[in-house]
């Protein structure tokens, strides 16, 4: 069929509404194949699923699926896919149930499995003074000790040699948070929280996860080629980047995760990656030139 000028138009709100989106592609180490998240359409809900693409044969499919009947609204699909170093599985993130999880897909087939991560609570609200309701007077002298309760992860970088798993989730919410919350409690100190989003490290092959000691909030990490060291961004909690740039970078070694380095970098430093013999960041940061806001140039820093 011949298509004439008269029949092309530009896309209308509703047209868009039907498009699938494509994005983030991710190589595989042998570079024969990729992964890439293609999303449903806005009419059809938006989740993300992932699909594999052999280039070899030119061929693909998809290889992570939603459950038919979710309805709950922090279920966007399959996320933040990414390959395991030797090539046999995927990782991706999934709110199936309660929370969001870390996923590992085998390619030689099988069901994607999540790890189970629990941590114990670095923070409890309703125990605090000024907590409302107050704690029953029979209970104020108890110190029952917390118990690990299930994380949400919000992102995750693996190492190149697959042997950890850097992981960010926010502080989950305890019992006693919960009955608070429930008991309509559940006033907020606007930008006085104690929760952050902190950096866990997990071993895929025992499940054991570790916390370093890296302050809250986590957003990224990235590692060395050597898998040895790591660089970490966080920004300020509590929107402190309301009245300015508040982010601030940590180095650590898996050597030793608790006592990470604060690197003297510019409170806007963005973005930060490793040059490939471990010795020198490069990241984004505002232009030292007159330009406009939001202008930026890459600088180096050299890991002393």
């Amino acid at each position: 069929m011949m298509v004439t000028a008269a029949d092309e138009k530009f896309p209308s709100n509703e047209d868009l509404r039907h498009y699938r989106s494509m994005r983030t592609p991710r190589l595989s180490p042998d570079g024969h194949r990729v992964i890439v998240a293609v999303g449903d359409s806005a009419a059809d809900g938006g989740k993300q699923h992932v699909w594999l693409v052999d280039i070899d044969s030119n061929s693909y499919r998809q290889i992570t699926f939603s459950p038919s009947d979710a309805k709950n609204p922090r279920d966007r699909g399959e996320t933040s896919a990414a390959w395991m170093p030797d090539g046999q599985s995927v990782l991706f993130l999934a709110h199936r149930g309660e929370h969001t999880q870390l996923y590992r897909l085998p390619l030689a087939g099988g069901e994607a499995s999540a790890f189970d991560l629990k941590v114990v609570p670095p923070v409890d609200s309703s125990k605090l003074p000024e907590a409302l309701p107050p704690a029953p007077e029979k209970n104020k002298g108890e110190s029952k000790p917390p118990e690990p309760l299930p994380i949400d992860v919000s992102g995750f970088t693996v190492a190149p040699d697959g042997k950890t798993i850097a992981l960010w989730a926010a502080d989950p919410q305890t019992p006693g948070e919960k009955s608070a919350q429930e008991a309509k409690g559940d006033a907020v100190w606007v930008n006085h929280s104690p929760h952050g989003t902190r950096l866990y490290l997990l071993d895929p092959n025992t499940g054991k996860l570790a916390t370093a000691g890296v302050a809250p909030d986590v957003n990224h990490a990235e590692f060395t080629d050597d898998s040895a060291e790591l660089v970490v961004e966080c920004e300020s909690p509590n929107d402190e980047s309301d009245l300015g740039p508040a982010s601030s970078a940590w180095f650590l070694t898996l050597s030793d995760p608790q006592h990470p380095r604060k690197l003297a970098l510019p409170l806007d430093a963005r973005g930060l990656t490793w040059s490939r013999d471990g010795q020198h960041l490069y990241f984004f940061s505002k232009t030292k030139s007159d330009a406009p806001p939001g202008v930026s140039d890459v600088y180096e820093f050299t890991i002393g």
